[in-house]
């Protein structure tokens, strides 16, 4: 059996790693795999949930095993307390950044919120079942393709600063959104920070599904004491949330 330290050993810096080219088709294989089981099924919320299962959070593990490669590879493994403490800071207040970048951007794009809109007719009728599964699903699944496949995969042989931002990329293009490119490229970029440092996307997975989890919950009226606050102090709510997520970057950013 191994050890506790050997469980934790990444092929980051350890062992040969996987080519860069080999990870980029990985990856491609994984989102071409979510996109046609989404296409081919009607795009329903099932349907869509099914295929990121399948795709992005399957298919990287099979690709992995079929490589013979270890799943430390991925970030499956167990993290630091440090880093799940830091993701939770920044899972819970990053929504908020999130939402003030997309403002602005919205007005200049002629944005005029039909998508915002569709998306709380749905969670309004549809609550709870809507909730689990864009929180839950994306969390879990787009984080293991992203992040681990992708980001961890692409740092072991181009390093860190590059990996995190083709990874964030990539994640700001899997949600076909203008409007939302340059917030969610900028949570892509926080949790690869995370991700890299901790070398598991276990935290990664928390802070997007918190992520998710409130802004959600926010469109649903579950927390409509928080947005009343909110809305009575917003510039004070963004040096807040700025606040926690530095404070969770730099709590997961340490090892000791």
């Amino acid at each position: 059996m191994a050890s506790p330290d050997q469980k934790r050993t990444s092929t980051l810096y350890h062992g040969d790693p996987p080519l860069a080219v080999d990870v980029a088709l990985a990856f491609v294989f994984a989102v071409a795999t979510f996109l046609s089981i989404a296409m081919a099924t009607g795009g329903s919320l099932p349907a869509v949930a099914a295929a990121q299962l399948i795709g992005l959070g399957a298919m990287p593990i099979l690709t992995t095993r079929v490589r013979r490669r270890p799943l430390a590879d991925l970030g499956l493994i167990v993290p630091p307390a440090r880093a799940i403490a830091g993701a939770a800071l920044i899972g819970v207040a990053i929504w908020y950044v999130d939402l003030r970048l997309v403002a602005p951007l919205s007005r200049w794009l002629g944005d005029h919120g039909e998508s915002t809109r569709e998306l709380s007719t749905l969670v309004t009728t549809t609550p709870i079942a809507t909730i689990v599964v864009l929180s839950v699903v994306p969390g879990l699944c787009e984080e293991l393709a992203c992040r681990g496949l992708l980001g961890l995969g692409l740092a072991a042989r181009l390093g860190a600063p590059l990996a995190i931002g083709i990874s964030a990329a990539a994640f700001a293009a899997l949600h076909v959104s203008l409007v939302r490119a340059a917030p969610t490229f900028l949570l892509g970029v926080i949790l690869g920070i995370v991700t890299i440092r901790s070398r598991s996307v276990v935290p990664a997975m928390l802070a997007h599904a918190l992520n998710n989890l409130i802004a959600l919950s926010l469109a649903a009226g579950y927390l409509r004491p928080l947005w009343t606050a909110i809305e009575a102090a917003p510039d004070v709510a963004l040096g807040v949330a700025l606040g926690l997520v530095t404070v969770g970057i730099g709590i997961a950013w340490r090892r000791s």
